[in-house]
């Protein structure tokens, strides 16, 4: 037992039944990071470290996802695969469907920063990898769950209004 300054007694031994909660890196084979734009996006797949397995450019059109999906089969080092896009709202929302009904597990990754770009420049490839760094760090409490997102829900109900 200690003291704080109020004068509060703190039990600060560890719990026994307490265990850290694993990082994303911790459960997974590879992640796909993915820097999206109107004509193409660019894609890197990388190791659980970071380093990059493999990088490939596809088209935004459903041809383009179809390359992607066999490109991870292709150069993926096991099943355990998690995808993070930048810009699931907007350029990549046919991908995100896509790698959905692909049974990839995804994450909406946000476009970096300024300040996390200082110093590394502004590129695809970079922002590609930035998108695989930045799911690495997540905690693995944290990711979606498989349930449809609202993003996932607006583009159905668009799609069902387009068709009647």
């Amino acid at each position: 037992m200690t003291r704080t300054q109020a004068g509060a007694d703190v039990d600060r031994a560890p719990r026994k039944d307490h265990r850290p909660v694993p990082m994303l890196a911790d459960l997974i084979d590879a992640v796909i990071g993915v820097d999206t734009h109107r004509d193409t996006h660019h894609a890197e797949l990388a190791l659980p470290t970071g380093a990059a397995i493999a990088t490939c450019s596809i088209s935004n059109d459903s041809a383009g996802y179809a390359q992607l999906l066999t490109w991870i089969a292709d150069h993926a080092p096991g099943p355990r695969l998690v995808i993070s896009i930048e810009g699931t709202r907007s350029y990549a929302a046919g991908l995100a469907r896509t790698a959905a009904a692909a049974g990839l597990r995804m994450i909406e990754c946000e476009q970096p920063t300024r300040a996390r770009r200082r110093g590394k420049g502004k590129s695809d490839p970079i922002d590609a990898h930035l998108a695989v760094l930045t799911a690495l760090q997540l905690h693995a409490d944290k990711l979606p769950t498989s349930a449809p997102t609202a993003t996932a829900k607006l583009c159905a109900s668009c799609c069902a209004r387009a068709k009647s």
